[in-house]
């Protein structure tokens, strides 16, 4: 009897222990521990996930950014489940003061609304360390919006004030960003702040040449030329194979107009600098010239001369250019097949240093898109030399390296399947494309082709059709309807290119569409057939509003330059000059074409970031749109 007490009690205990010891539930988004980390522990991160887009998540990802003064490296690792929600350790260094988290699962991504999830290393009453506090800093200013942050420079300039207050001579290690957040949002009323901290780095006895760098860039940012000049004379003659004198190089390089003369200083850099960051570029500029002035041969000449010093994108670019000005295809060929076998040997191991800002993965991603596109030109090549049963391999290679998520890539990989009546296969792979949202009016041409030869008749066709398209817009919309927002737009008054003043306010009760562009940025040029597209398709005034914001130009006349340009392309939009750029700083754009979606009540609804690669995915993109606001 009293063993059996004994064992009874054990069991108990038992079960006591295993159920305390078990996964506490997560009840809050984001934990983690430590909870007051230092620099050099190992982190615990936790996220409850069911408010999120990432609910019901089978794999999740975590791509970490590491900060310290600047970004120090960002990696990935996948989640594990733990208790109800996900958990994730990761290491930190003596020089890690701050952690910045995104999730992604598949093509969804999760930033904790907008904010990040965030770690900062803290003293032992739970503050943060005044290093965290400027890391943080720095991230609103520019590297943050690769953990998808949004650029807030008056929020930089607080946390800066902050952090310098508490450590006073922090504040020479976070000048470069400190002064960008000044100059961007204060203008010439920050300029006597940042004379008085230059006056104090100029008073160092033994300046380094970021220092000097500094000093010299904004002294003459702020108009003391001469002071500026002064200090540029320094860095020449103190560090003559420094980042500056190679910047300057490679600038002198870029604006040369005589190509001759531009591959002597090309030669001369390399021999300088064979160990140059900029080396790739500065070769690309000479090839660049050449293909921009239709010299194809000379193009070729050098690109074959130099195969392992332009970059792996070039390759595409100018055999592309080739054919696109129905140049000699052979010659398209020669220099796209070094291209691929050069892309095809580094896709797995890519040459060079990542970049810090890029994960091994997302690093890697790269260099499978420029192998898709190297093969793309091949192919292309063989299509114009007619050779389409050639070309039907190294084509569906360029749709595997760029996950047929490239129009044009897509739609000579169809042709090719056309040519070569591989009608079975044609049908399978352009379904494919229509319900992942990836296929054109082309390829719908071709499919229409390839069921009539199948079947006999094109009857039935169209509700054949249907069924892709329709899976395609539900897919579509789920998608959309995860990336809802819903912000107040900010207000604004513009005046458009015939002088007549805009405001956003009057606009309420319809969509508004405003597109952020400027005549020197190639993917706005790239999306504007979309966009001209889908006012054919939308409409323009009736129930959607589109507004072309022509912000960031780098030209005099900004007004007479924006009309050329739409003139010369008899593009129909209305075009709002922003020439002092607060309309898109208001917005807090990082980057352009940037498209925001203002629902019938005034607010963001959706933001667009890039050009979406096709035309036909601009006009579908914002058709779901408009129907899910209306």
């Amino acid at each position: 009897m009293f063993k059996k007490q004994i064992l009874t009690i054990a069991i108990l205990l038992t079960l006591i222990f295993l159920t305390a010891c078990g996964p506490e539930e997560i009840t809050e988004r984001f934990v983690y521990e430590p909870v007051n980390p230092k620099p050099g522990d190992q982190l615990t991160l936790m996220f409850n996930l069911s408010e999120t887009d990432l609910a019901g998540a089978e794999e999740v990802e975590m791509i970490y950014y590491k900060f310290g003064n600047d970004l120090l490296s960002a990696e990935s690792k996948e989640l594990s489940k733990y208790s109800n929600g996900w958990k994730a350790e990761i290491p930190t260094d003596n020089e890690t003061y701050g952690v910045i988290v995104k999730l992604k699962s598949g093509e969804t991504t999760d930033n904790n609304d907008g904010e990040g999830y965030i770690v900062q290393m803290k003293d032992d009453k739970g503050n943060p360390l005044p290093e965290a506090v400027a890391g943080l800093a720095g991230a609103y200013v520019n590297w943050g919006r690769n953990a998808d942050l949004e650029v807030d420079r008056e929020r930089a300039i607080k946390l800066y004030q902050q952090a310098f207050e508490q450590k006073p001579e922090l504040k020479f290690d976070h000048l470069k960003n400190y002064f960008i957040a000044l100059d961007r949002e204060k203008k010439a009323d920050a300029y006597g702040e940042i004379k008085n901290i230059l006056d104090q780095v100029a008073q160092k006895e033994d300046p380094s040449e970021d220092d000097l760098v500094l000093l010299s860039t904004w002294y003459g940012t702020i108009g003391e030329s001469e002071t500026a000049k002064k200090f540029e004379d320094v860095i020449l003659e103190k560090y003559p194979a420094g980042d500056f004198v190679q910047n300057q190089m490679y600038r002198n390089i870029y604006e040369e107009k005589d190509i001759d003369k531009k591959k002597q200083m090309v030669k001369e850099f390399d021999e300088k600098f064979p160990n140059s960051e900029y080396l790739e570029n500065v070769y690309d500029l000479v090839a660049n010239q050449y293909r921009s002035e239709k010299k194809f041969q000379l193009a070729a000449d050098f690109i074959k001369e130099n195969s392992g010093k332009v970059s792996l994108y070039r390759f595409y670019a100018v055999a592309n250019s080739i054919l696109d000005e129905d140049g000699d295809p052979q010659l398209a060929l020669d220099i796209s097949q070094i291209g691929k076998d050069r892309s095809l040997a580094e896709v797995e191991n890519p040459k060079g240093e990542k970049p810090k800002s890029m994960t091994e993965e997302e690093w890697k991603e790269n260099f499978k898109w420029y192998t898709g596109m190297n093969l793309f030109a091949y192919g292309k090549s063989l299509m114009k030399l007619d050779k389409p049963a050639d070309a039907v391999e190294p084509l569906s290679e360029a749709v595997k390296y760029t996950e047929g998520e490239t129009q044009e890539v897509n739609e000579l990989y169809i042709d090719a399947l056309a040519a070569t009546e591989n009608f079975s296969k044609l049908k399978s792979e352009a379904e494919k494309f229509i319900v992942n949202g990836n296929g054109s009016e082309a390829i719908k041409e071709n499919l229409k082709a390839a069921y009539t030869n199948t079947t006999g008749s094109e009857e039935g066709f169209e509700e054949y059709l249907s069924e892709f398209e329709a899976e395609a817009e539900k897919e579509l919309k789920a998608k959309l309807e995860k990336e809802m927002i819903n912000e107040p737009a900010p207000q604004f008054t513009l005046t458009d290119l015939n002088g007549n003043q805009v405001s956003l306010a009057d606009y309420k009760g319809k969509t508004v569409i405003i597109d952020f562009w400027a005549t020197w940025c190639g993917p706005c040029r790239m999306s504007f057939p979309g966009m001209n597209k889908s006012i054919e398709k939308l409409g323009d005034g009736e129930k959607v509003k589109f507004f072309f914001v022509n912000s960031w130009e780098r030209v005099d006349d900004k007004e007479a330059n924006a009309k050329k340009f739409i003139e010369d392309n008899n593009y129909p939009f209305q075009v709002l000059m922003d020439t002092d750029n607060k309309v898109i700083e208001s917005f807090k754009v990082s980057g352009i074409p940037t498209k925001f979606i203002i629902g019938p009540d005034g607010n963001i609804r959706f933001k667009s970031v890039g050009y979406a690669g096709s035309t036909d995915a601009i006009v579908d993109e914002l058709t779901a749109m408009v129907d899910l606001l209306n």
